[in-house]
């Protein structure tokens, strides 16, 4: 594949691919979690817990229960039926589902996924809601593979044959959560792929869904992607009542690499077509300042948000330029802010296999 792409491109072209797809979703590589003696427990004291369901480089689970301690946040590993019964049990209000990017192992992802946790968290007991009444699920994937053709197309499988079930599940063991896909870079991918499993088209999988820095191509919920073999998802929007587009043109990495790899502008820098008319779905501003929740709940009387082929499904294109400066540069309040608003957004649970 790397010779392929050589002979499309122009030598520095490949090199700035190279380089740039190296950073897509990546924190620094730290050794495989299974090869290392447990995890001595962090000085930090525990704030939220974190269920994560692990999946090797052929995309099986790892079934092998572990917990490990991070920055704040202990991680529960087992298999997918042994998370959803500890949610069960919980009874959480919200459930946040998070899938990083490319590039990352079950360290790093777990550096990725604290970080995100640590901020809802937060948030959420600004509005009164103890992290005890929260649930969050990390799907940890093996994304690290030199192509990143191949990480995208894994990540469509993981997302339609291992979280879309997961999300079925999760309707039917805790169907009064709201349950939230949060999904960054190739993880928006994930995401998109979960939504997008075979069903009928109006099925809610998902309370919402946050897609951070999507390498995703521009076009990819156009209706006549439905026909891809890989990167179309048609049908996603028509299984959560709000999918939010983070994206930003600070983003160099989807600019240069991900454009010079995929030969499409990403979802991620652009912002997402809409399917009437060649327009863009409805914009909405990211700033510094906190997010007025009012904003939200304005954008969504806007037409341009409304996905064709439901009225009460929207997709919202967030332009985040002005806060997020670089491709994983999502770790802000801002985010938070709006990761959070989703969830708390009325409404009931996701994952729950009704079609409206």
């Amino acid at each position: 594949m790397t010779k392929m792409i050589s002979r499309a491109l122009p030598a520095t072209a490949v090199a700035l691919l190279l380089a740039g797809c190296a950073m897509i979703g990546a924190p620094p590589e730290r050794a495989p979690d299974h090869d290392a003696a447990p995890a001595a427990p962090s000085d930090a004291p525990i704030v939220a817990d974190c269920h994560v369901v692990e999946l090797d480089a052929l995309s099986a689970e790892v079934e092998e229960p572990r917990e490990r301690a991070f920055d704040g946040v202990r991680f529960r590993y087992a298999g997918s039926p042994a998370v959803v019964e500890a949610l069960a049990a919980a009874a959480p209000q919200q459930v946040f589902v998070i899938a990083h990017g490319w590039m990352n192992d079950v360290q790093s992802g777990r550096e990725f996924t604290g970080r995100l946790v640590k901020g809802i968290a937060e948030r959420a007991r600004r509005d009164g809601v103890d992290a005890s009444r929260l649930g969050f699920v990390a799907v940890h994937w093996d994304s690290k593979r030199l192509v990143f053709h191949e990480s995208a197309l894994n990540a469509e499988v993981i997302g339609s044959r291992r979280v879309a079930p997961l999300l079925a599940r999760l309707g039917e063991r805790v169907p009064g959560a709201k349950v939230v896909l949060v999904g960054h870079s190739l993880g928006g991918r994930l995401v998109l792929s979960a939504l997008n499993a075979e069903g009928p088209a109006t099925q809610v999988r998902a309370h919402a869904a946050v897609l951070l820095e999507a390498a995703v191509d521009q076009d990819a919920l156009l209706p006549e992607r439905g026909g891809s073999l890989i990167g179309g998802f048609p049908m996603a929007p028509g299984r959560t009542p709000l999918l939010l587009n983070v994206h930003s043109r600070q983003d160099d990495v989807l600019e240069l690499a991900y454009k010079n790899a995929m030969r499409r502008p990403a979802l991620g820098r652009e912002g997402a077509d809409r399917a009437i008319g060649g327009e863009r779905y409805a914009r909405l501003e990211l700033r510094a300042e906190p997010f007025d929740p009012i904003r939200l709940d304005g954008i969504l009387t806007d037409p341009q948000s409304r996905w064709p082929g439901a009225p009460d499904r929207h997709v919202v294109n967030v332009d985040a330029t002005a806060v997020v400066t670089g491709h994983s540069e999502v770790f802000i309040q801002p985010v938070f802010d709006l990761v959070w608003l989703a969830a708390a957004r009325g409404g009931t649970g996701g994952g729950r296999g009704k079609t409206d």
